[in-house]
């Protein structure tokens, strides 16, 4: 199979988003070089760019501009299939680190159609917001779930309909998260569908054991023990959004402002993790547990962003 004919799709709505994808970009071009990869963004960025990051890893090789709201982006998510431009698609989700070879998860593909990691159960808020829902008479809180932020499919008829499915009963329940319309999509599909393990989508800190960290291939959430977002200043160049869409001072200040915020926040990581081989108080088990260093840069990000842009941000006036 030709390598055209595969390749990575990234969604990012929001200058936030963008920048994290940015970082996921770079971390799988180190492993990938030739891995065709393609950008979904409602953010106005160059088609062609040079400088910073750009000058050693490359472009993207499509970028597919959507003048949408960034509230919308799972409308977009849960339509992927007719936005890819390529035949085996994998998705990841803005905040993934790249650790290890992940190309042969394509070979997944020759036997079935869509891959994901099962979960015991999504975001208790995915659950308070979907209502009294249940999938043939079973309670949903009995229903294996599935983690969307990395997963592999290919164009086949059964697959588009998978997404249409999703796409409806993400509307249809109406609400911000979208693993419980997945599941009920999945249940109700003719897909064949191969459970990716742990190591394709690992998220909690917690897993960082030095015996199988040699294993995980993909880190979900937006640090990792070996890579990070950091040297945004440099690594970010100016002519990557088009000229009259942002004010580049801010965007530079922003840029260093976040260099900061990561440093520190890396250290409380660093910290936390050392915890874990003692005794640990139920509150830094808890953030252990749910991943502390990802949600804590992810305020930073959202403060960041309120503060120098405000509600232009939530507008798209870049």
């Amino acid at each position: 199979m030709q390598k055209k004919q595969e390749g990575v799709v990234y969604l990012a709505f929001g200058l936030k988003y963008l920048l994290l994808v940015i970082n996921s970009f770079k971390t799988l071009k180190q492993r990938h070089p030739s891995m065709p990869v393609s950008i979904i963004t409602n953010i106005p960025i160059s088609d062609e760019t040079s400088g910073g990051v750009f000058d050693t890893i490359g472009y993207f090789d499509e970028i597919i501009h959507i003048n949408d709201g960034d509230q919308n982006n799972r409308q977009y998510k849960t339509q992927l299939i007719k936005y890819t431009p390529y035949d085996r698609t994998l998705f990841l989700d803005a905040d993934t680190v790249v650790l290890r070879d992940i190309n042969f998860g394509f070979e997944f593909l020759n036997r079935f159609d869509f891959c994901i990691k099962p979960v015991g159960r999504p975001k208790t808020s995915s659950f308070l917001e979907s209502g009294d829902v249940h999938i043939d008479g079973v309670d949903k809180w009995e229903y294996v779930h599935w983690n969307s932020g990395v997963f592999l499919f290919t164009k086949k008829d059964s697959v588009r309909e998978l997404f249409q499915l999703w796409n409806q009963k993400y509307n249809e329940f109406g609400y911000g998260p979208d693993q419980f319309s997945l599941a009920h999509s999945i249940h109700y599909s003719n897909v064949r569908v191969y459970p990716l393990k742990t190591t394709w989508n690992t998220s909690e800190l917690i897993e960082y054991h030095p015996k199988i960290i040699k294993n995980i291939r993909i880190h979900h959430g937006i640090l990792s023990p070996d890579v990070g977002i950091e040297n945004f200043e440099s690594e970010i160049p100016n002519n990557l959004i088009k000229p009259g869409h942002i004010d580049h001072s801010n965007f530079e200040y922003l840029k260093r402002k976040i260099d900061r915020e990561i440093h520190d926040a890396r250290r409380e990581y660093t910290i936390r993790k050392k915890t874990k081989n003692l005794k640990m108080s139920p509150p830094i088990s808890y953030a252990m547990k749910n991943n502390f260093a990802s949600s804590a840069i992810s305020k930073i990000f959202d403060s960041i962003l309120d503060k120098y842009y405000g509600k232009s941000t939530k507008n798209n006036e870049y």
